[in-house]
Parts: structure tokens; C-alpha cells; sequence
């Protein structure tokens, strides 16, 4: 004779909220949500805004990561992060919004009159004249303007330039002949 067991197996409840990160990338911000089960969706609204919802549309049932734009200002956006069970995770952060700095050139007596403008402050300046690279090295702290001059050179003049607000960006060509 055998004894008779009864044995039930139950699914673990998933009680861990989804894990939320915000990067900035390229002049957009960048979400992570990620869950150690399943993600559902996740909702942002800024400040004064409309609710707009991110739907997973990865394969991988564990992460949703999607880049938007960010709006010009200083602003509060509120990210909602939902799992598959319900749990939540929302985090709310103070976001400043920018272009990236204004570069404008112009000729004046022989020489490129560079001109950056950044309303957050240019944090740094690179450019190439020709084949030769410089990095300007003389901004002070926090400048929102600053203004140099390259020299032409005989012939042809290829400038590059490309001034930075942190990890914004801006990039600026031209061609003239002496």
C-alpha cells in the first residue's frame, strides 16, 4: 500500500518594482525602465503637459528604453514605470532644456570672426583651420559669449568648428579663399 500525497505548486508573487533611469544623450533624454520579470509601459508627462504613454516594443519582455525630445527651459518631468504585475515606479526630476550654443562667423579684415553664444554657458571650443586642430582654452567659467578670430591663410580656408554646453553639440562649417 502507497501513501497518498497531495503536493500544489503556486507561482511567487512578483512584489519588486521596475527599476527607472534617466540619461541625457545627444540633446535628448534618454528612459530606462527594466523589470526583473516583465515591463509593461511607461508614462512621462512635463510639467504643464499632456501624459504620453511608451508601450515595450522590444523583444527582451524585461526593458523598454526610448529617447525624447526635451523641451526648451528649465521643467519637471514625472515618469511612471509599470510592470506586468502592477508594481509601479515613478520619479520626478528637474530637467533644463537647451539647444546647444550659437555659433555665427563672419570676415573682417583678413580674419574669421567666431562668435558662440550659449544661454547655459560654453563650456568648451574646439576648431580646425585647414588641416590644424585647436582647442580654445581661454573661456572663463560660466561665459554665455565668447568671441575669437582666426587668421585666413592663403588660398583656401576650411573651418570647422564645434562648441560645447556640456555634452550638447554644435557644429559649424565654412569655406572662404584669400
Amino acid at each position: 500500500k502507497y501513501d497518498e500525497y497531495t503536493v500544489s505548486f503556486t507561482a511567487e508573487e512578483d512584489t519588486v518594482k521596475p527599476v527607472l533611469s534617466l540619461e541625457s544623450v545627444g540633446g535628448k533624454l534618454q528612459i530606462t525602465a527594466k523589470d526583473e520579470t516583465e515591463i509593461d509601459y511607461v508614462t512621462y508627462q512635463w510639467e504643464g503637459g499632456e501624459e504620453a504613454k511608451i508601450e515595450r516594443t522590444e523583444e527582451d519582455k524585461t526593458m523598454i528604453k526610448q529617447s525624447i525630445d526635451v523641451e526648451k527651459g528649465t521643467k519637471k518631468i514625472t515618469l511612471k514605470a509599470v510592470d506586468k504585475s502592477g508594481n509601479t515606479h515613478t520619479v520626478v526630476q528637474t530637467i533644463i532644456g537647451s539647444n546647444g550654443p550659437t555659433i555665427n562667423v563672419k570676415l573682417s579684415n583678413g580674419n574669421f570672426i567666431v562668435k558662440v553664444t550659449d544661454e547655459f554657458g560654453i563650456t568648451k571650443i574646439e576648431y580646425t583651420h585647414n588641416e590644424e586642430q585647436k582647442t580654445v582654452d581661454n573661456i572663463p567659467d560660466g561665459a554665455k559669449e565668447f568671441e575669437f578670430k582666426v587668421p585666413l591663410k592663403e588660398g583656401p580656408n576650411y573651418l570647422k568648428i564645434n562648441a560645447y554646453e556640456n555634452g550638447i553639440m554644435t557644429e559649424y562649417k565654412c569655406k572662404k579663399t584669400k
